[in-house]
């Protein structure tokens, strides 16, 4: 048997940037402290909605994911519940201070 155990995913940073044409770019960098490589889900939300992305993640490796966002974020995630992992506590991220775009 060559169980790997279970992927640990967490997101180590979040980067709301707003740009000219009213939307947010929310750059989310998550890592994988597990052994096993495994596809990742991350999304961002607000009282408005949700988007997601999705990416691959390796063992013991990060990566950097953009989403665009058509309103101000309040909130990051990792994991969908489509891949077990050991921790989930560290899954979440609550974006603060992030101003508001513009009213057209």
């Amino acid at each position: 048997y060559r169980d790997k155990g279970l992927p640990d995913f967490k997101i180590d940073t979040v980067y709301p940037r707003a740009t000219l044409n009213n939307m947010y770019i929310v750059t989310i960098t998550i890592e994988n402290d597990g052994e096993p490589c495994a596809p990742v889900v991350v999304g961002v939300l607000s009282e408005k909605g949700e988007r997601r992305e999705k990416g691959f993640l390796a063992g013991h490796g990060k990566i950097i994911i953009r989403v665009a966002y058509p309103g101000t974020p309040a909130k990051a995630w990792v994991k969908d519940g489509s891949v077990p992992e050991t921790d989930i506590k560290n899954n979440t991220f609550d974006i603060k201070n992030v101003a508001p775009l513009p009213s057209q």
